[in-house]
């Protein structure tokens, strides 16, 4: 049986993120979420993550809807926000890689990934969990 949760945390722009991170409950022990992600790469990478088990590889949303999501998420912020992961779990960023998933866990979960989201006047984490 598949467990999965979802976290999204909101704040006005934290000025000591890596703080922030850790009051919020994130396990850092290798440092706060820091690949680079282009505004459309983001907006992949939660399609991706409502459409699919991190665990599994499996569908367990329907595109459309996951990608409606995604979209209003990124309407939070502007043109010049900047995004982050913490590996290449998702499916567009494991064929970029050559088809494997890599991560540096924030939780305890068995998986977790997500996108953490800065801008000028806000900073926001959607983080995804789940356990086999």
């Amino acid at each position: 049986m598949l467990a999965a949760e979802c976290q999204w945390i909101a704040e006005p722009a934290v000025p000591d993120l890596e703080m922030w991170l850790r009051e919020s409950g994130f396990e850092l022990s290798a440092g706060v979420p820091s690949k680079p992600l282009t505004r459309d790469a983001a907006g992949q990478f939660i399609t991706d993550i409502l459409s699919y088990s991190l665990v599994y590889d499996l569908p367990v949303g329907t595109f459309g809807k996951a990608s409606a999501l995604s979209a209003e998420f990124l309407d939070f912020f502007s043109d010049q926000a900047r995004f982050f992961t913490n590996g290449t779990l998702v499916r567009s960023l494991r064929a970029a890689n050559g088809g494997l998933g890599t991560w540096v866990s924030l939780t305890g979960a068995t998986f977790d990934t997500g996108l953490l989201a800065i801008d000028s006047s806000t900073t926001r984490i959607l983080w995804f969990l789940e356990n086999s």
